[in-house]
């Protein structure tokens, strides 16, 4: 099955995939983009699903082989693979790779049956909680100065609406890039943005390149730390990403 979401947005392009994806019976989905940010976002729900999937690139356009686990016509579900095509830490890569020696060192040990009258000896603290490493956290990347394309005062009354609703609790951190460095001009919007951003008391981290395009690299707040946009990468590969 073919799914081309070439000029769809994220929203439209994981709501197409996911419908897709829902009545697909053949054992592949080929899914096309050419969009960087749906490249992302398609990453993570597949890696979410725990499904196995290849990435190409051809000119600049994504194509996604995504093996749906269904075995044919009559739509049933093969048991799911044990891992997907990009490892953690990568958001492109081959899913021929084999798994490095300091991951083959890291599987559990099963422990050795025990003979009567001596009790099974009990978890280490290692065995009894799962690493920091497997934590998974969310993140906002913020990519605008407004919700919507269209009318201005909207889009700002609108977008500091959902930063007044930022729960933080839920939400390990924002990472500000694009138009979306803006909020920490205090000039723009009478700095009302600025102020609902810096109440929600999470990490704000802001893309060095897009500061320096705007100017904003002096006028930042000292709590906001500057990262390059290849802090997207690893955040990607480490927690969950809502785009903004």
């Amino acid at each position: 099955m073919d799914l081309d979401l070439t000029g769809r947005s994220v929203t439209q392009a994981l709501s197409i995939f996911s419908e897709a994806l829902a009545d697909c019976l053949d054992p592949q989905l080929n899914i096309k983009t050419d969009n960087e940010v749906v490249k992302l976002n398609l990453y993570n729900l597949i890696h979410k699903k725990g499904m196995r999937c290849k990435m190409d690139r051809v000119g600049r356009t994504y194509v996604f082989t995504v093996e749906t686990g269904r075995t044919g016509k009559d739509g049933k579900r093969s048991a799911p693979p044990a891992q997907t095509a990009f490892p953690v830490g990568h958001v492109s890569g081959n899913s021929d790779a084999q798994p490095s020696r300091r991951s083959r060192r890291a599987r559990v040990k099963h422990p050795e049956p025990t003979s009567p009258g001596h009790p099974a000896p009990k978890p280490t603290a290692a065995t009894a909680t799962p690493s920091a490493s497997q934590a998974q956290g969310h993140w906002l990347v913020i990519q605008q100065d407004q919700i919507g394309q269209k009318d201005v005062a909207l889009g700002v009354e609108l977008l500091e609406a959902f930063l007044e609703n930022v729960e933080a609790s839920r939400t390990d951190g924002i990472f500000l890039t694009h138009r979306g460095v803006r909020l920490l001009d205090n000039t723009y919007q009478n700095g009302k943005l600025l102020r609902a951003l810096m109440a929600r008391k999470v990490k704000v981290m802001a893309c060095a390149k897009s500061l320096a395009y705007y100017q904003l690299m002096d006028h930042i707040p000292p709590s906001v730390e500057v990262a390059p946009i290849k802090e997207l990468h690893k955040l990607a590969s480490n927690a969950r990403i809502t785009w903004v």
